[in-house]
């Protein structure tokens, strides 16, 4: 049985339009939003993508939940802003990413629409 990790992040900041990384007292730690392929920095948008991301957890407490195992150095988690807003969801809905379906196997075809 797999257990559900759920966790509070401070100070994040954004890397690029999926991930974020913040200090703990074990060094950095680098978060990939679950359920989001966001813009690569180097794409077509990539910058304002990233901006994105900085402009939803600038100054938030984040609460995150454990989705999967590490990639690339970075925990996999899906987060939300203290007024609740799915960083995922929002990332959609503005058109900096889609839906890794792979993963989250359609949770966020709701975020398509303009609800």
């Amino acid at each position: 049985m797999i257990s559900t990790i759920t966790f509070l992040v401070l100070g994040a900041v954004a890397v690029d339009a999926d991930t974020f990384k913040t200090e703990t007292p074990w060094g950095t730690q680098y978060f990939r939003i679950w359920g989001l392929d966001g813009l690569e920095r180097s794409e077509p948008g990539g910058p304002e993508a990233k901006s994105s991301m900085a402009e939803l957890i600038d100054g938030q407490i984040l609460e995150c939940e454990i989705k999967g195992y590490p990639t690339y150095n970075r925990m996999t988690a899906q987060c939300f802003t203290e007024e609740g807003i799915d960083l995922a969801c929002e990332q959609i809905k503005r058109n900096h990413g889609v839906e890794y379906n792979h993963f989250s196997n359609g949770y966020y075809q709701r975020c398509d629409d303009d609800s």
